[in-house]
């Protein structure tokens, strides 16, 4: 929308798959401004870059598997030229995750589990390598099924 006039510039619409479990209703807290990007998540648990101009897609990125309880609800955040999100889902028992995209593509930088005892990652020259594990030991802190 023009902010000075009202006037729509361009809508984007997307529809939804069957099957999704949204934690809060069906929701979206905000988008990311990169450039002349405007990136959003979404319920089905990918990331959408948009020409803020045109509200063309120009990439478009799977960040988990949403029939596994994974959606993206929060409003993506850029740092420091990396966009960073996280998943929403530990309701349905995912593992939390943090990530860093490269704003301009969409290919992920790194990955960093929030719950104990899962490997994160990082990419260095196109290969996925190591970079320890968070929190240690699984289940030292949470035992059992919480």
């Amino acid at each position: 929308v023009d902010a000075r006039t009202g006037k729509e510039l361009w809508q984007y619409d997307a529809r939804l798959p069957d099957g999704i479990m949204p934690c809060c209703d069906v929701i979206n807290r905000g988008v990311a401004l990169y450039d002349d990007l405007v990136i959003f998540g979404t319920l089905d648990a990918k990331l959408v870059a948009l020409n803020k101009d045109t509200g063309k897609v120009v990439w478009k990125k799977t960040v988990a598997d949403y029939k596994a309880g994974y959606s993206l609800t929060s409003a993506p955040l850029v740092v420091n030229g990396k966009l960073i999100t996280g998943v929403s889902g530990g309701e349905f028992g995912v593992v939390g995750k943090i990530e860093a995209y490269n704003p301009k593509n969409g290919d992920l930088l790194w990955t960093r589990p929030t719950v104990e005892g899962h490997m994160g990652y990082v990419w260095k020259d196109g290969k996925k390598v190591e970079s320890g594990i968070s929190g240690g030991e699984a289940g030292k802190t949470w035992p059992g099924d919480l």
